[in-house]
């Protein structure tokens, strides 16, 4: 695969993470910023059974799919050398301040610890898996 095509890759397993979460919302939450933001408010929101399986796509899948597009976004930039290491840690940091902000009530949204195990486990993932991402 050329070059030009992995980073066009990248950024579009970024865009369709990020389409999913906005879908995934769309389906199962009411009262989005993100969705109120574009004037959309859904009167109606699905259930899922078992619940387990309602439980992680209301409240996990759209984070792990935004978390997931800003580590390929960051993997691009990084392989670009466009990010140096701590422009990668500060992006890959977003994820966990955000959710402490919420915490605080800094920015709008419900704290979670779930919410940062999900997103150490994405993040520990790429930083594994990509060689960009290693300590250097």
């Amino acid at each position: 695969m050329s070059t030009e095509k992995r980073y066009i890759g990248l950024f579009f397993l970024a865009f369709v993470c990020l389409c999913l979460g906005l879908v995934n919302y769309a389906l199962f939450r009411k009262n989005i910023i993100v969705l109120n933001f574009f004037r959309f408010n859904p009167q109606f929101a699905f259930s899922l059974k078992p619940r387990l399986l309602h439980t992680f796509m209301m409240n996990y899948f759209s984070d792990m799919m935004w978390c997931m597009a800003l580590c390929f976004v960051t993997v691009a930039f990084s392989e670009l050398n466009i990010l140096n290491r701590s422009g990668k840690m500060i992006i890959l940091m977003v994820p966990f301040i955000t959710e402490v902000a919420q915490n605080f009530g800094i920015i709008p949204g419900t704290f979670d610890w779930y919410d940062l195990l999900l997103y150490s486990a994405i993040v520990s993932l790429f930083v594994l898996l990509a060689p960009t991402l290693k300590r250097k």
